[in-house]
């Protein structure tokens, strides 16, 4: 349609689909169809110098800092100030941004627009389909020498987001072929797109689009060939059917480069997000941004209260019956251990029945595993709850929305739910976190680790501090208005009292009341909600 079309809201495509739907890197200068390209007409309109305000994403800042960095053309007018809210998603933004990665799926895809174009020279064309099925082939024993000493493989085929892997010497003679016929492949479009000249502007603009994707290709494999400066791991996307594996990597120095490409110029910065503060301190967030590089009086630093009464509002649960949890994500347990995790299942799955039961619905259940779930989610199934019941994960985008239109539904949520959902009102008023949100062991912070003197000060300089900041997100979501009221839930063993965490989590959260009744859950709904609200019938 003339006015396009948002592919957050387009029914029906999954997450590879909307991923392959976009504009590359290097657009031909002789597209067609450039002078109606609505991709090209936005870049052009953010460089209007008569904006005052202009809002973007985390992503698009950083590509505009990285193209002025390495001599490119700007992708926004030269700002005299900037604001970065939600400044706790900076990081990740910023390693998507200068990272790389290689996926064992993209020679596949550039094979099948290779054999689409039309080559001059037919012995060309012949050679240029010789290459790059060798860059296949090179491309499939990388990734199976990288999957063999992956760690984060199981039984079940699920994997770890970041699984360690090894570049070896087998790795390595792969990632050699893979660069050079790759390489050979970009000269051959070069000099087919010499040949093509302007016969035909569309075909040139392919060609010269393929060249790039090939030459970026080359650059990649070859920045792998020397990891010692990197942090890299072995990924998969949580998807049915998807068998997509990615080679990805970071730098090890990326403080050092937010301060040499942001902190450093001389214009002001503002840095706001409701969650960074770690026990009213902003030292983790400043170590990981590379903000303590800048001068001790370059920076303010100001901490604010929320607008909301906690007490008033918001009721605390902290379960004294959940047990101990299941083997770790992806190790076979022996028989007492799949015990272990049936017992831990069932009893999660009694107090969230209990939890739903006492809000009424209104309720999502927030988990950190995929896995754990599913498994809880089964126990759901076929009309066992009063209320409606959704998933919310990668595969099923719509159903937040669904949820919103239930009134009473019940949701069951992984990843994107932990933080920038917002549901006021009474539809979302119970929140339910299955576990402390702990980061699983990955390469990256296997590295921190190594960056510190001994485990204690990595648990307390990076991990509690950055499960803290996850669990501040993930309860955020309650309480989003000053007439807001609900119940906040923790399940985890690590909460009891006495226990391990429980008195360093209180101290880093808002003064709730806490409790672990259920009869205090009753009262509260009962003084804070309508009759309407315990009365209310959702179609299901």
């Amino acid at each position: 349609p003339a006015d396009g079309i948002d592919l957050d809201k387009a029914h029906g495509l999954d997450l590879r689909t909307k991923h392959l739907i976009s504009v590359t890197d290097n657009c031909g200068a002789k597209c067609p169809i450039r002078a109606k390209c609505r991709y090209l007409s936005l870049l052009n309109a953010y460089m209007n110098p008569c904006i005052d305000f202009q809002v973007c994403n985390h992503n698009f800042l950083l590509a505009d800092v990285i193209k002025r960095k390495q001599g490119g053309n700007p992708m926004l007018p030269n700002y005299q100030a900037v604001i970065i809210d939600e400044v706790h998603k900076f990081l990740p933004a910023a390693r998507q941004m200068y990272g790389t990665g290689l996926s064992n799926t993209e020679p596949e895809a550039l094979h099948g627009m290779l054999e689409k174009l039309p080559f001059v020279n037919e012995k060309k064309g012949r050679l240029a389909c010789k290459y790059c099925q060798a860059a296949l082939n090179f491309n499939d024993d990388l990734f199976k020498y990288l999957a063999r000493s992956a760690a984060g493989f199981t039984q079940s085929g699920e994997i770890q987001d970041r699984a360690k892997t090894h570049i070896g010497k087998h790795a390595q003679i792969a990632l050699r072929a893979l660069s050079y016929n790759a390489g050979r492949l970009a000269g051959l479009l070069r000099e087919n797109a010499a040949d093509i000249k302007s016969a035909d502007a569309l075909y040139h603009s392919e060609c010269i689009g393929l060249m790039h994707r090939f030459d970026a290709l080359k650059k990649k494999a070859d920045l792998f060939l020397s990891p010692e400066d990197m942090i890299y791991w072995l990924e998969a996307p949580f998807e049915l059917n998807n068998k997509e594996l990615r080679l990805a990597s970071i730098p090890k120095d990326i403080d050092k480069r937010l301060y040499m490409d942001i902190w450093s110029k001389p214009f002001p910065k503002i840095l706001t997000s409701g969650t960074i503060a770690v026990n009213g301190g902003f030292g983790y967030i400043k170590g990981q941004l590379g903000l303590n590089r800048v001068w001790k009086g370059g920076i303010l630093e100001t901490v604010k209260q929320a607008p909301f009464n906690y007490k008033e509002q918001c009721l605390l649960y902290i379960s004294e019956k959940t047990p101990f949890p299941a083997p770790p994500e992806g190790i076979a347990g022996t028989a007492s251990d799949n015990d272990l995790e049936k017992k831990y299942i069932d009893a999660v799955v009694k107090e969230i029945n209990i939890l739903i039961t006492a809000a009424c619905g209104h309720t999502a259940v927030l988990f950190t595993s995929y896995r754990v779930m599913g498994m809880v989610m089964s126990r759901f199934r076929n009309g066992r709850l009063p209320y409606p019941v959704f998933r919310l994960s990668k595969g099923e985008p719509f159903a937040l929305e669904d949820f919103k239109a239930s009134g009473n539904g019940v949701l069951f949520a992984a990843g994107t739910f932990w933080d920038g959902i917002d549901i006021p009102g009474d539809i979302l008023s119970s929140l339910i976190i299955v576990k402390l949100p702990f980061a699983a062991p990955d390469p990256v912070n296997e590295y921190e680790r190594s960056l510190c003197g001994s485990e204690l000060e990595f648990k307390e300089q990076y991990v509690f501090a950055d499960m803290i900041i996850r669990l501040k997100q993930g309860i955020g979501r309650l309480i989003r208005r000053e007439d807001d009221t609900g119940l906040i839930s923790i399940l985890d063993f690590r909460m009891r009292l006495g226990a391990k965490y429980r008195s360093k989590v209180l101290a880093a959260l808002p003064e709730y009341r806490v409790t672990s009744s259920v009869k205090d859950i009753h009262a509260f709904f009962r003084n804070k909600k309508s009759e309407e609200y315990f009365t209310r019938i959702s179609e299901k």
